[in-house]
């Protein structure tokens, strides 16, 4: 074998191994992040199973486990769907959660179908839009849900929402994330 084919030779294994190193540490880190999101859903049923208290859903999974446990059904009193797209179709079992007085949204793209599916939730008093956006359509259908009395909009579009919806349903406070943590900016004007 001359110097040449040694030399490609060589390459071409060292691009092989190369290679199959990438292959495994890829699939290595997407069982680990596996791994961590099995550990995230295994804490939120834990921590609403044993007390009443917030249900921080991850995933549809996290969800699905919650819905599918029957102290967690009975002691979610919120619901805070975290840093997540939306737009799953099985997180529309949120309404399973029947005592969740209030839902949140941090971080989330695509909030609508969970809304939809939340709109007869007889308990929810309360939902807060934390640097999520939500479509006009959402905002105009707030007036059919039955104990709503609050909702804080942390958007690119914020005031607007808060405008529309006051106008909409006077009886529903609508109030932007700021005046929601510090109060009306023109009552506080000397």
């Amino acid at each position: 074998m001359g110097p040449r084919l040694r030399r490609s030779v060589a390459i071409t294994v060292v691009f092989a191994l190369g290679w199959a190193g990438l292959k495994y540490g890829q699939h290595r880190a997407r069982v680990i992040a596996e791994q961590r999101k099995a550990e995230l859903r295994e804490r939120a049923v834990d921590r609403i199973k044993g007390k009443p208290g917030y249900a921080v859903i991850w995933d549809a999974e996290t969800l699905a486990m919650l819905a599918n446990d029957p102290d967690c059904v009975a002691n979610a009193t919120g619901a805070r769907f975290s840093m997540m797209d939306c737009s799953d179709p099985r997180l529309g079992r949120i309404s399973d959660l029947a005592n969740v007085k209030t839902l949140t949204f941090y971080s989330c793209n695509n909030v609508e179908g969970v809304l939809a599916a939340a709109e007869a939730m007889p308990a929810v008093e309360m939902v807060f839009f934390e640097a999520t956006d939500v479509d006009a359509a959402s905002v105009d259908r707030f007036v059919n849900w039955p104990s709503l009395s609050t909702v804080v909009f942390d958007g690119r579009q914020s005031e607007q929402h808060v405008a529309r919806l006051s106008e909409l349903a006077p009886a529903i406070d609508a109030m932007t994330a700021e005046e929601h943590w510090y109060g009306d900016p023109a009552a506080n004007q000397d």
